[in-house]
């Protein structure tokens, strides 16, 4: 004898043996942004001849941009009606901040935008660590914002072996080895300066510091000023050379002349004369480019 079921019993079965369908909700975990619009981010101020070291970290704020959602720090330049420079340096630690830079006018529009391009690596030199590191020049913008995009936290840079950066600094053929590779992310330490153009010419700019030694030198032999003899000295080792090419060349690619001037005169103590003349003609180069 078949039993026989109601409808009305037969949907309530049905009902509660079929799963409920979970609401999708937002993870607490998102992150969430510090400011509505451009305008309202917290801004500090990049003096003339500022070099400031800021780190990048989870309590740094975060704030979504048209290309996604990113920490950053933001710096109010200077109102000055010239040019500037602004050299942006990200050190390579387990991983690297791969900056991205926007310039705001005075009315908080943007005007222009540096993508990683403008950030190629620099191999490690001397005393400076491997970092992404550029060169940008601010004409009338007030506002720099340094950030990065999701895509650029999915890649990751090669960097130099430092057994090959040695054997080069050394002279030596480069071993064949993998060269390190360090993956991009949302946190990092920026090193950032902003020098005032105008007047000299960068290149001239640097080489200031030697024309003044030079000028000095021919004013007291042409007032038949003598200067006492130095003891004789022998030639620094070509390693010895090499290796204060190579640390001014270190110096003058992170921006720090006078660590290059200290280096020549170390050099020229040593022996390794032919330092001060290279940094002579790098900074002449600077001018001739």
């Amino acid at each position: 004898m078949k039993t026989l079921v109601s409808l009305p019993l037969l949907c309530i079965g049905l009902w509660l043996a079929t799963p409920v369908q979970a609401q999708p909700s937002v993870p607490s975990s998102a992150p969430a942004s510090c400011c509505q619009t451009l305008s309202t981010l917290p801004f500090r101020d990049l003096p003339v001849g500022a070099k400031l070291s800021i780190s990048i970290s989870d309590d740094t704020p975060r704030f979504r941009f048209d290309e996604g959602d990113s920490r950053f720090v933001a710096f109010r330049l200077p109102d000055a009606g010239r040019s500037f420079e602004v050299t942006l340096t990200s050190l390579v630690a387990e991983e690297v901040f791969q900056p991205r830079v926007l310039l705001l006018d005075s009315a908080m529009r943007p005007t222009r935008v540096f993508d990683a391009d403008a950030f190629p690596y620099r191999p490690a030199r001397g005393f400076a660590p491997d970092a992404l590191q550029g060169r940008l020049r601010i004409d009338g913008e007030r506002y720099l914002i340094v950030y990065t995009t999701p895509y650029q936290r999915s890649g990751a840079t090669r960097l130099e072996h430092p057994a090959k950066t040695f054997a080069r600094a050394h002279g030596n053929e480069p071993p064949s080895i993998p060269d390190p590779v360090v993956p991009h992310g949302d946190t990092g330490l920026i090193e950032i300066r902003l020098d005032a153009q105008g007047g000299f010419a960068p290149g001239q700019r640097l080489l200031q510091p030697l024309l003044a030694v030079a000028g000095t030198a021919g004013a007291e032999a042409a007032q038949g000023t003598v200067a006492p003899p130095e003891a004789a000295q022998e030639d620094a080792l070509p390693e010895t050379e090499r290796y204060f090419r190579g640390a001014i060349d270190a110096a003058l690619s992170s921006g720090d002349l006078d660590r290059a001037l200290r280096l020549a005169e170390e050099a020229r103590k040593a022996g390794a004369e032919g330092a001060r003349s290279h940094l002579l003609e790098r900074l002449q180069s600077g001018l001739e480019g």
